[in-house]
């Protein structure tokens, strides 16, 4: 009996993680396009042509003092990829590349 309102329990409980995630990272983060940051959304497309994913996710850069970089790809929403300021400033255009593309690991994988 508990197992299956275990189930649904933390289903909704993911699902409303996810969604707080998604709704905080599109409010404070920087949209990566090929306007803005152009040189970055290119090692995103880069990287997703020698993955062969064909649909690139969204990328976004978030302002914080870590470097950081993760993936979210919540259920019924397009995956996006955050790379964070501080990662960027630390490493080289190819570095960053590199980090993109381990990112972009994480979906192929999936």
């Amino acid at each position: 009996f508990f197992a299956p309102v275990e189930l649904a329990l933390r289903g909704a409980f993911s699902a409303l993680v996810e969604d707080a995630l998604f709704m905080d990272n599109i409010a404070s983060g920087v949209l990566v396009g090929p306007r803005q940051l152009p040189e970055l959304h290119q090692a995103l497309l880069r990287s997703c042509k020698l993955l062969s994913i064909e649909t690139a996710p969204d990328l976004y850069i978030r302002q914080s003092p870590y470097p950081n970089a993760y993936t979210v790809a919540v259920q019924g929403r397009r995956p996006f990829v955050v790379v964070t300021t501080s990662l960027l400033d630390l490493l080289s255009p190819t570095e960053v590349q590199a980090v993109i593309a381990h990112e972009l690991g994480h979906l192929k994988c999936e």
